[in-house]
């Protein structure tokens, strides 16, 4: 049964009683950052072991302990039952999340091979490939070692090692490359495999390299000048023959540069950590070194005598088959023959790897030869159905095999759209957010830290620092407008500036009427209006309006709905003033709420749902875009404690949808939201860690939401429930077939395409989607009837 793993985080005390600890469990993640962060791995019902590190092992500590196995079987690690054997970044247990294997940054700094040896390096993942020299202080590390337990050969010569990895990482000019190391009489051997680095790409690949004994292919890394005792050069022939300690995934070579410039003359003669500060610290020049994530699907060993003894001249087999981007499902088994890969709907290509149990067969894709392991030439993908061919056929040519792969790209529908990653503002939550003069705003918030800067954006991709707001207390939460042709931010001490070029900021009051209590603002009917706690956070929640920003009128000291915070919650929709949600600050007990109230005049209130569908959160924020009213992210404390990245609209704030799209930012809250340039933009918030990166959801108008059934069977009955949505107008919209065969039918008023097709073949359906308004969208598409 699949172990769950877990990620502790443990995060200092935040201002404003935000910073939380935590045990999360984490699925399907695709990036990690541990700045501001201690990071645990603790598998569920015990705490993982922490990983020693193993290049400090001294050859005079050495003790023979075993022999090597001699099995010659493959080796294949797939990490759904845990690591498996492979260890992590030295002081770390190597986190498996849904069966991959993280290796995060910061990274161990390696000084033991620095010159005279050749180089720095960052330690990712290691396995012990025997347990000869590994000492008794060690030992626990061999726990679920599959490569000692399976009695595995440690003789990799001409081995062929095979990874499915990606990554999101900047590699900073270094490599991502294999190490082995083994004891011969001379010496312990370090080699890395330089003349065949492995490429990290953000989406999937699988790529072999061959353990050749050619020297031209591999570095020595040699020893620093206090270690050569420790660690030399032999053959690597001699090596690879009985790699008798380990094999390693490293980033190398790095450019390492303290930071401290007086220690740079005798640098390679220190050690990072010892004798100037080092792992996990990093006071030396980061911006030097790789940093992000690297994540690793699977590792497999073939030998080079497996398939010379063991397969006959009729084997038309195959051992690994693999896509990139995606991954076949089911995994890879030799005798299943038909795979399915969904991929995104922004790819356009893919890459077939295949690798042929007997490497002399011949391997074809979509009848283009490849060679036996080596990645295909890039296959064009449309929407829909792809169906890519691999056909092996053995090396006597009388025996051939077919194996399919059904490629499944998705139809056009909303998504969200990464712009940026890392952006040149601290990462932070709570900020202030405004569009003026065709520019995104961003004041202020945490960081952690209560800041004050002020940048700006013309397209989400280069920010500009324009300065600072004049207030000590920092900018937290603020209530901001635009308003008379300047920007307008709240402190958090409760004042209040003005902006008309996001450089020069006047004060315009020292402390508001609702001073720093929890407010959102709007522009209604010509005015600034806020709704806020009332001041010195008595019951209930006041409404406050100025159409100067200086003089400002109670509107009401009461409503009718239960005093809250609304953050960002306050919106203006078809002439009426919105409060969508709320909570109470504070984690036990939580008290949150997902009701919507509505006002014509910011003192009368109409309650227009009780509960909306949406889970009730805090910390969240709602906008207009496209005619319809937004609410996404945030967070709750109870009955879980988690971060939201569900995404809810509403015409009219009593009907919700929630909208799926295939891609979206992590679950987070106290972002900034902006409808800049006719689109939807999340920038930054807290996920934790702490974000920076940049998203954008564009919607065009009347659109379909839903994917169409592409395949069905002959004799079977067809249903695919199409679903448009975000007419300018938001009337009823309607349905027909545009183009269809004549078996094919649709509900006009629910868009229910049915049928039961009698005949095979491709055919093509194009559905329309209208309304009274005029405003049409069509969906096209090639359904499949296959056989009986």
């Amino acid at each position: 049964m699949k172990s769950t793993y877990f990620l502790a985080v443990e995060e200092a005390e935040m201002s404003g009683g935000k910073r939380k600890n935590a045990c999360i469990m984490i699925k399907g993640a695709s990036r990690m950052r541990t700045s501001g962060f201690r990071i645990r791995l603790i598998k569920a019902a015990a705490l993982a072991a922490a990983v020693i590190g193993l290049t400090a092992l001294s050859t005079s500590n050495l003790a023979a302990q075993g022999a090597p196995g001699q099995s010659h079987e493959a080796y294949s690690e797939n990490f759904e039952n845990g690591p498996g054997g492979w260890l992590a970044n030295r002081y770390e247990a190597l986190p498996i999340i849904d069966g991959v294997a993280y290796c995060y940054s910061p990274w161990y700094l390696d000084s033991h091979h620095a010159p005279p040896g050749a180089g720095y390096l960052h330690m990712l993942m290691y396995l012990y490939t025997s347990d000869t020299y590994v000492g008794a202080d060690r030992k626990a590390h061999l726990q679920g070692n599959r490569f000692i337990e399976q009695n595995k050969s440690a003789d990799l010569t001409n081995a062929r090692l095979s990874v499915r990895l990606r990554g999101d990482v900047d590699l900073q000019g270094s490599g991502l490359v294999l190490l082995v190391q083994g004891k011969t009489p001379k010496t312990m051997a370090n080699f890395v495999l330089s003349g065949q680095p492995l490429r990290v790409e953000r989406d999937w690949t699988q790529q072999t390299i061959v353990l050749s004994p050619d020297p031209k292919q591999w570095t020595c890394l040699g020893a620093r000048w206090d270690k050569v005792s420790d660690y030399g050069c032999d053959d690597i022939a001699t090596v690879l023959k009985d790699v008798n300690f380990d094999i390693m995934f490293v980033l190398f070579p790095l450019n390492v540069v303290p930071s401290h410039p007086e220690l740079v003359k005798d640098m390679h003669r220190m050690r990072p950590g010892q004798d100037y500060p080092g792992y996990p610290s990093y006071e030396v020049e980061q911006k030097f070194l790789p940093r992000g994530v690297i994540m690793f699907d699977s590792v497999r060993i073939d030998y080079p005598d497996e398939a010379a003894q063991a397969n006959p001249d009729g084997d038309a087999t195959l051992r690994a088959l693999a896509t990139s981007p995606g991954k076949l499902s089911p995994g890879f088994s030799s005798p299943r023959k038909l795979y399915t890969v969904f991929v995104s709907q922004a790819c356009e290509k893919i890459t077939v790897t295949a690798a042929a149990g007997d490497p002399r067969a011949a391997i074809q894709i979509n009848g283009a030869r490849i060679a036996d392991g080596r990645e295909s030439a890039p296959i064009p993908v449309s929407v829909g159905r792809n169906l890519v061919d691999v056909d092996v056929t053995s090396t006597d040519g009388k025996t051939k095999e077919n194996y399919r792969i059904r490629v499944m790209r998705p139809y056009p529908t909303p998504n969200w759209v990464r712009v940026k990653e890392d952006n040149p503002w601290v990462p932070r939550d709570s900020s202030g957010e405004l569009a003026f003069n065709n520019r995104m705003w961003l004041f202020g918030g945490y960081t952690p830290g209560l800041v004050s800067d002020v940048w700006s954006s013309a397209d989400g991709l280069d920010w500009t620092k324009n300065g600072e707001i004049p207030c000590a207390a920092g900018i937290n939460v603020p209530v901001n407008f635009v308003f008379g042709g300047k920007m307008w931010v709240s402190g958090n001490d409760g004042s209040f500036y003005s902006s008309a070029d996001g450089a020069r900021w006047d004060l315009v009051l020292a402390e508001t009427p609702w001073k720093n209590a929890a407010g959102s603002g709007v522009i209604f009917a010509g005015k600034m209006w806020v709704i806020a706690r009332n001041k010195g956070n008595a019951p209930g929640n006041s409404i406050w309006s100025s159409s100067d920003g200086v003089h400002w009128t109670l509107e009401t000291a009461f409503t009718p709905f239960s005093k809250r915070q609304l953050f960002s919650d306050f919106v203006v929709h078809q002439d009426r003033m919105y409060a969508v949600g709320g909570a109470i600050q504070g984690y036990h007990p939580f008290r949150a709420y997902n009701d919507v109230w509505s006002s014509a005049d910011g003192r009368s209130w109409t309650k227009v749902t009780d509960q909306a569908p949406w889970p009730p959160r805090i910390w969240n924020t709602a906008r207009v875009y496209k005619n319809r009213i937004w609410m996404m992210g945030g967070f709750r404390a109870e009955p879980t404690w988690n971060n939201f990245n569900d995404v809810w609209y509403s015409l009219d704030g009593a009907h919700w949808s929630e909208l799926a799209t295939e891609d979206i930012w992590s679950p987070r809250h106290e972002y900034s939201l902006y409808v800049f340039n006719d689109k939807l933009w999340m920038v930054g918030g807290n996920a934790w860690p702490l974000q920076n990166d940049v998203w954008y959801l564009e919607i065009k108008g009347l659109t379909f939401l839903s994917q169409p059934v592409i395949e069905e069977v002959a004799g079977n009955d067809y249903t695919y429930r199409a679903k448009a949505d975000f007419n300018a107008s938001g009337e009823k919209i309607s349905y027909r077939l545009a183009e269809a065969p004549r078996w094919l039918s649709i509900d006009s008023q629910t868009g229910l395409v049915r049928a039961s097709p009698v005949e095979p073949g491709d055919f093509k359906v194009v559905v329309e989607a209208s309304d009274q308004a005029g405003e049409i969208a069509r969906q096209a598409y090639t359904l499949h009837i296959d056989k009986e």
